[in-house]
């Protein structure tokens, strides 16, 4: 068999590793540096965002009125990415994809040990640069790839050390983290308000429309979205007598309105959800049926932000167009709203899968990740 290099010369680029690791193909250089200073701009080609997502319904289940996810040992604290622009690997990666090995293998997600690195799929998907990624990308690493622990790589983002560019090439390396590959990423709404025609989905916490997203959290998954994190508007929840349920949330922020006006993406973690907190959306202090009800979520900001770290999502933002009445007090049309939540998906993972024992290993000379020789 030949292996001459120039059948890789990082034509596909990390993508290749992907295929040779799948295979069994293990490389056994020390590191890879997409950054190192030969190198003016490094193109990786990598277009996992052009592979399509599994779409299929959650099998049968019995709906609770609230769910909380995160409230087990299994799911990891709360981190902060800092101003790395890696959300979506750590809402994937740190967050989802570790809390489902831990799921099904019995572990204590608040071990390094069981926690998977972001750090591990962002630098295949970012380019070798501080940049955003596309979540379908990182689903494509973790299902041909998968991460290594943070034990094994750290993420140290408050401190500026998180390792931009850093491939490891290491035969250890890449043999861990072909044992944390999950099988598919599921999506089970898609986000499907539109300005012309279905622009309020939602109108009350019985939809039917967030009948998917609710069985996938009732199974005991927990999913991943897409949404315009840094137009956010929140309010804070407060008693009402109508509301007996909002007693316990009291002073909790929650996020009522997605300003259309500057959309960035950012990738957040949805862990739960509670059909009967209620927020005055329209601010006319009467509990409207479309104010009932939102999603739970870990975002990636540190403890100190939100509730801890967390934040209720109303039910009502995933709706262009408010199923509550706009009045004096605010305007809840399409001109100033996007929907909240989009691309909302789980990942399965087969726990008890064997990782093949039979790699090919060889050591390969480079001076960056754009090219071999």
């Amino acid at each position: 068999m030949d292996y001459k290099l120039e059948v890789i010369m990082f034509k596909k680029r990390v993508s290749v590793i992907a295929t040779l690791v799948a295979m069994g193909i293990v490389f056994g250089a020390s590191s890879v540096n997409s950054n190192a200073s030969s190198v003016q701009a490094v193109e990786m080609d990598i277009v996992y965002n052009e592979v399509p997502l599994t779409q299929q319904p959650t099998g049968d289940v019995t709906i609770l009125r609230k769910i909380d996810n995160s409230d087990n040992k299994y799911f990891p604290p709360i981190i902060e990415q800092g101003t790395y622009n890696s959300c979506a690997s750590w809402a994937m990666t740190y967050y989802q994809t570790s809390y489902e090995f831990n799921k099904a293998l019995d572990k204590d997600g608040s071990l390094k040990e069981n926690q998977l690195s972001p750090v591990f799929t962002y630098n295949l998907t970012n380019n070798g640069k501080n940049e955003g990624t596309y979540f379908t990308d990182v689903a494509k690493v973790l299902k041909d790839v998968g991460s290594i622990s943070m034990e094994q790589l750290p993420a140290d983002t408050t401190n500026g050390d998180m390792p931009i560019g850093n491939i490891s090439a290491d035969a250890n390396i890449w043999r861990a983290a072909h044992k944390n590959r999950i099988e598919d990423c599921i999506q089970v709404f898609d986000g499907d308000a539109d300005r012309m025609g279905n622009a309020t989905p939602i109108t009350s916490p019985d939809d039917e429309d967030l009948l998917e997203i609710k069985k996938a959290l009732c199974e005991g998954r927990i999913l991943t979205a897409s949404t315009p994190g840094n137009k956010w508007k929140y309010k804070n929840i407060v008693e009402h007598p109508q509301v007996p349920e909002n007693s316990e949330y009291v002073g909790q922020q929650i996020m009522t309105l997605c300003d259309r006006e500057g959309y960035k993406g950012h990738r957040i973690t949805i862990v739960g959800y509670n059909d009967d907190i209620w927020v005055d959306i329209n601010e006319n202090n009467i509990v409207d049926e479309g104010e009932k009800g939102a999603f739970k979520i870990a975002n990636t900001r540190g403890t100190e932000y939100g509730n801890e770290g967390y934040m209720w999502v109303s039910y009502d933002t995933l709706n262009i167009i408010s199923s509550v009445y706009s009045n004096s007090a605010i305007d809840l049309g399409f001109e100033n709203r996007e929907p909240s939540l989009i691309d909302i998906c789980y990942v399965t993972v087969n726990a008890d899968k064997k990782v093949s024992p039979v790699t090919l290993e060889f050591e390969a000379t480079t001076a960056s990740a754009k090219g071999m020789s």
